[in-house]
């Protein structure tokens, strides 16, 4: 909602489609920037398990799924109180 809510302030001031673009390119690199980092951070450590810890490969796996189907789980059980604690009634 805030990067919405800056590209419209600087395209009210300017009144320019090309700062538009700039504040909403902008916002966006930081993301960018993080995300390939940790993609070669975790790349590394994959490798630096393959070559010493195999097996391990398959514990990390498992972690994951679990921790992802925890995510779900919270989830599904917030639909199921129909939002409560989000402020609906």
């Amino acid at each position: 909602m805030q990067i919405i809510a800056q590209g419209w302030f600087a395209h009210q001031l300017s009144q320019s489609e090309l700062i538009l673009g700039i504040v909403g390119f902008s916002s966006a690199v930081p993301a960018l920037i993080i995300t390939r980092g940790l993609t070669l951070l975790w790349t590394a450590f994959l490798r630096q398990i393959d070559g010493d810890h195999p097996e391990l490969r398959h514990v990390l796996a498992f972690v994951l799924a679990a921790l992802t189907l925890g995510q779900h789980r919270a989830s599904v059980a917030r639909h199921r109180c129909g939002g409560a604690g989000r402020g609906q009634r």
